[in-house]
């Protein structure tokens, strides 16, 4: 399987369902024959459990470990893949199996790793390097940054955190495309194994389909579950990503078939019940071959639009977003790809804020933190405006897909940590959401206090080259500036680099370097960063006349006495004492002297 083969993961986004069987005296090529049957129906779970016992026969074959190592990957089982996709490379070097490095990176960075993320995409480099201009090479050097840029944001603040939704809306398998269609009801859609027994073994698969639900919503609490989809006439299809028109009178889904092709349909609630759904096809493709998925209405400039996801002939990328206008005759104009947001990769699950202009979307090409981020554009239509990650508060290691938002209530799709699974802790897709205790009236965004801003850089920590500042003396005070100290530091890091490789070749130089290099970014730039931006928000507090007490604790190695270290330490914290009073020509010192017009201090 290559990275190609994820073209049509998510064009429903659930997690395929397993069934296992009875067998007496299995033999190492049975469980090959059932695990390569079950792997090529999607069945990734159950074909992981018979390469399993295929490997307590004979473990010796680096084929079986990657078509293990596949199948972890299949059903997001991240560490457990990246262990077998590193063992397949360490023993093949990328020879015969030349995707080994290349997935040991991508199963690292959704694992948070993104140290070997980076350092095994660089290894993969080299195989991919003939053909510089094709889709892998791209994608490493891509990656590449992509590792550098999570490794420097993994340790951000959120804003806030997301609230699992309980049973019965989430459930043991996926649960995705959630929405808040008004302020009293949520839609979403759901693959359910309701016969999945304890011990996970699964009796009868033939009926597994996706349909849409409803439940109420009041006070933080989720009720009265009902399946919406069991009132359409469309038997053995999956039918999933609900969207309501503008108008409130069409409720759009995407209609597939067992082999995940999907075509946009939509139903209206008329008379007190649900009328025959009609096929959009304005939208969708004659060529069976092609999907068309994940429609979401909304209005712009007066008349409605319908953005959706396709792999459609015309596409920049593997599932690009399309958008069609509903013309005077209510009939959709002919669809658009989004040139300036598509990517090579997968680019889906689109939804527009109409207050904002802004359009949210996943996907797995811009620099994130995991597989699928999430990300948005001011103006879809700006080629210069380079989509925005929305950074740690919404984003993952994992998939983070669906985003949306009605007012004040946020939604979104995730197999992060803290699920409900029987399969693996990110196994499969559930569902969060947020209320925003305050909405900016204007701008329709989350508007958090001054105070909240503050806690998300608290601990703050700082780093210091060896003895610095002021080395070799026993005084206990300085008159350099933490800023100071740090763009010295930071000057050193080719210094580092050499001084720790020294000696070093191949493989070990490599890892040597990027241990410096994940240091310096990670944690001596990041800490200034925090501090430059924690500063104002430092400023705002004191003029609002708040006495704030800041508690600073200082550190030293232990390579001098401790009479030497204790001095060294207090040197540190008067640096920092300095960066303070300093900071845009004194802005802060008033509060250090207790002159403040505002009565603020600081201590």
């Amino acid at each position: 399987m290559n990275y190609r083969s994820l073209k049509y993961y998510l064009a429903l986004l659930f997690i395929y369902p397993f069934f296992l069987f009875g067998q007496t005296q299995l033999t190492y090529k049975n469980a090959i024959r059932i695990a390569d049957d079950m792997f090529s129906k999607k069945d990734y779970y159950g074909a992981a459990l018979y390469y399993q016992k295929a490997m307590q026969l004979d473990s010796s074959d680096v084929q079986l470990w990657y078509k293990l190592a596949e199948s972890y990957r299949g059903y997001n089982d991240y560490p457990k893949a990246a262990f077998y996709y590193l063992k397949v490379y360490k023993k093949d070097k990328d020879l015969t199996i030349p995707f080994g490095a290349f997935y040991a990176a991508q199963m690292f960075k959704s694992s948070g790793n993104y140290k070997y993320a980076y350092k095994y995409y660089k290894r993969s480099k080299r195989v991919f390097r003939k053909d510089k201009k094709g889709y892998y090479y791209q994608k490493v050097l891509q990656e590449i940054k992509s590792a550098q840029w999570a490794k420097k944001h993994q340790n951000d603040k959120p804003l806030f955190e997301w609230k699992h939704i309980d049973e019965p809306v989430n459930s043991y398998s996926s649960d995705f495309a959630g929405i808040f269609i008004n302020d009293s009801v949520f839609v979403f859609s759901s693959l359910r194994d309701e016969k999945m027994k304890d011990d996970n073994v699964v009796t009868d698969t033939l009926g597994y389909l996706s349909a849409l639900y409803k439940v109420n919503f009041k006070d933080e609490q989720f009720k009265g579950l009902e399946e919406i989809s069991s009132k359409f006439d469309l038997d053995d299809y999956h039918i999933a990503n609900a969207s309501v028109s503008p108008d409130n009178k069409l409720l759009y889904f995407s209609v597939c078939n067992r082999k995940l092709k999907c075509r946009i349909y939509a139903a209206e609630f008329k008379n007190g019940k649900w009328q025959n759904p009609i096929d959009i096809k304005e939208v969708n493709t004659a060529n069976e071959e092609y999907t068309t998925t994940q429609p979401f209405s909304t209005l712009i400039n007066g008349r409605e639009v319908l953005f959706f996801v396709s792999d459609r002939k015309g596409g920049k990328g593997m599932l690009d977003i399309w958008k069609a206008e509903k013309d005077d005759f209510g009939k959709f104009t002919t669809p658009e790809n989004l040139q300036n947001i598509n990517t090579p990769d997968n680019d889906i699950t689109p939804f527009f804020n109409a207050q904002t202009g802004e359009l949210f979307f996943s996907s797995t090409w811009y620099f994130g933190f995991g597989g699928y981020d999430v990300f948005k554009t001011p103006d879809f239509t700006n080629d210069t405006i380079k989509p925005e990650n929305l950074g740690i508060t919404y984003n993952s290691p994992a998939n983070d897909l669906y985003f949306n938002q009605y007012k004040n209530k946020l939604a979104i799709t995730s197999n992060r940590k803290g699920g409900l699974t029987k399969k693996g802790e990110t196994c499969c897709n559930d569902l969060y959401y947020y209320l925003i205790p305050q909405l900016d009236t204007v701008t329709q965004q989350p508007v958090f206090t001054n105070l909240e801003e503050m806690n998300r850089y608290l601990p703050l920590s700082l780093y210091f080259h060896n003895d610095e500042p002021n080395p070799r003396t026993r005084d206990t005070t300085t008159t350099l500036t933490y800023e100071q100290t740090y763009l010295s530091y930071i000057s050193r890091k080719k210094e580092y680099l050499k001084e720790y490789a020294k000696g070093l070749k191949g493989e070990e130089k490599e890892d040597a370097e990027t241990e410096i290099e994940d240091f310096f970014d990670q944690y001596v730039a990041q800490g200034m960063k925090y501090l430059e931006e924690f500063t104002p928000l430092l400023l705002k507090e004191l003029e609002q006349g708040k006495h704030v007490t800041l508690t600073i604790k200082g550190y030293a190695s232990p390579l001098s006495k401790s009479d030497y270290n204790v001095n060294l330490t207090l040197r540190r914290i008067q640096s920092l004492i300095n960066y303070l009073q300093k900071w845009q020509n004194g802005k802060l010192l008033p509060y250090f002297l207790r002159a403040s017009k505002s009565g603020g201090k600081l201590d």
